[in-house]
């Protein structure tokens, strides 16, 4: 390990936890100011945070989709031909279905009939109250000269008892009587039947009213027909238009669902578009170390033997865990950190990448092997210092930042002094 240089090999004499007063050959290090960092090693993949899928616009027949994985498209390429003619097919249809609801709507629109109409039957109806008045006229006038010819045959009846009239007036009075009694019926006959037709003419431009009402209803309906072909019109002309399907961003291929060459539904997944450019990497890490992580974290990305890693850092640490089980079962508690990657780093989406978290670091600060330093069940920690007349003797430290290897000494040393490199050797058994 890097500390083996500044290590010495004596033969000291532990006395005060072993109780033994023979020498044993231990190694031994000086406490030192170094540079330390403490990393947090973390298993990745990279990710697209916006990618764009590609699907069928409309249900039709796809030609063959010649795009490949890894193929750079641009926006406005054509991505694959769709067979429009049954579509198209739709629409004419449609389009007729709309000329006939417009001329449906013109017709009924029509009112020129049904008001000359109304007008006829309003004269007649003014008519037939006149004539139904005359009649009246006519009946009461007959009445009074059926009176008068009754009174008359009446008197000469008289008459005849004393033999004052002849027997001709009295057969003349008898028929004026007889005919004016016939001539009342018939008035009346004929001004009961002017009654009843009145009465039903006189609603006739009730009836012409309310047949234009029913039209007014009739063309609201119609009004709503040419909505709704008009609609299905719109529909149809916009899926022809979008039967030449090209890309709607630029990017590259990086995935790809169909191969076409036959019928698909509309919503059928064909391809999928990214930018690379765009490219970051993602772990999740345990809840606890994510508390020490922040945007601008330093973060180094391991590549292959040969090759430097990449410096990069924390684009953002997202605001909510969740639950996930380790490899041996235990439920842990993860958050997502994001990652940027720097363009050109030869990474794909989807790649593993092992990533090295800065998560502390200090300049110059006294330090010692971490195996140099062990802690006691009350917390504290303490080294073995090596006295100058070579005796191991156990001395309280306290601790500051704890790198990779080594451990930051606050206070308990001072630089030059020796303790043991490994604390194990001199511990007795239960310790």
């Amino acid at each position: 390990m890097r500390w083996h240089s500044h290590c010495l090999r004596v033969t000291c004499l532990v006395l005060v936890i072993s109780g033994c007063s023979e020498p044993q050959d231990i190694e031994a290090v000086s406490p030192s100011y170094r540079d330390l960092r403490r990393t947090l090693v973390e298993v990745g993949r990279t990710h697209l945070p916006d990618t764009v899928r590609v699907a069928m616009p409309v249900s039709a027949e796809l030609g063959v989709l010649r795009w490949r994985i890894g193929d750079a498209i641009a926006q406005g390429d054509v991505i694959a031909d769709l067979d429009a003619t049954p579509l198209q097919k739709e629409l004419a249809v449609a389009k007729a279905v709309l000329d006939q609801a417009h001329t449906a709507h013109r017709i009924n629109a029509l009112r020129a009939v049904e008001k000359t109409l109304r007008e006829e039957l309003e004269a007649t109806v003014v008519a037939g109250q006149e004539a139904v008045r005359a009649s009246e006229s006519r009946i009461e006038a007959q009445r009074q000269r059926t009176l008068y010819a009754q009174r008359e045959r009446d008197r000469l009846e008289r008459l005849a008892q004393t033999r004052s009239v002849s027997e001709q007036a009295l057969d003349e009075a008898r028929f004026q009587a007889q005919t004016a009694r016939i001539d009342l019926r018939e008035a009346q006959f004929t001004g009961a039947a002017l009654r009843t037709l009145f009465t039903a003419l006189k609603n006739s431009p009730l009836y012409v009213d309310h047949w234009l009402a029913g039209k007014e209803l009739r063309g609201e309906a119609a009004q709503y027909r040419i909505e709704a072909a008009a609609a299905r019109v719109e529909l149809l002309e916009y899926q022809l238009a979008k039967m030449m399907l090209t890309a709607p961003v630029s990017g590259v291929v990086i995935g790809k669902s169909e191969h076409g060459g036959r019928w698909l539904s509309a919503g059928t997944p064909l391809l999928q578009i990214g930018q690379l450019s765009e490219l970051a990497v993602i772990a999740d890490v345990l809840s606890d170390d994510a508390l020490a992580m922040a945007e601008g974290t330093p973060v180094e990305l391991v590549l292959p033997v040969g090759r430097e890693p990449i410096r990069t850092r924390v684009q953002q640490v997202e605001p909510i865990g969740r639950t996930e089980r380790s490899a041996l079962g235990v439920k842990q508690q993860r958050v997502r950190v994001h990652v940027a990657l720097p363009p050109g780093s030869g990474f794909g989406a989807g790649f593993r990448v092992e990533m090295r978290f800065t998560m502390g670091e200090k300049k110059n600060a006294l330090a010692v092997p971490r195996s140099a330093v062990t802690r006691s069940t009350d917390g504290s920690t303490w080294v073995y210092r090596v006295a100058d007349d070579g005796r191991v003797r156990p001395t309280g430290v306290q601790l500051g930042l704890y790198g990779d290897d080594y451990v930051e000494i606050i206070a308990g040393l001072t630089a030059g002094e020796r303790v043991v490199l490994h604390a194990a050797q001199v511990m007795a058994p239960g310790q």
